[in-house]
């Protein structure tokens, strides 16, 4: 298979993989042993799945407003964290 992107492009065969990073070329291709990993499918027999009550949002608009500043705050001091 040709893996690429706009900065290289390798040929990755079987039992191989690469990866790619953001403003990076694809790495150069590895061997992998397949045989270690396990497949499973999620079904709902299998999948345990715990319900729980909707989040209770606090409509005044006082707190609403401090929050939102409070969110953006953070978002400002870690913009790479969104």
């Amino acid at each position: 298979m040709e893996f690429f992107n706009e900065l290289g492009s390798v040929t990755v065969l079987a039992a191989q993989q690469s990866t790619a990073r953001p403003g990076e070329a694809p790495s150069r291709p590895i061997a992998v042993d397949p045989s270690s990993l396990q497949a499973w499918e999620a079904g709902l027999q299998n999948l345990i799945i715990e319900l729980e009550a909707p989040p209770q949002v606090d409509t005044d608009p006082g707190r609403l407003e401090q929050e939102l500043l409070r969110r953006q705050g953070v978002l400002d001091q870690r913009p790479d964290d969104a």
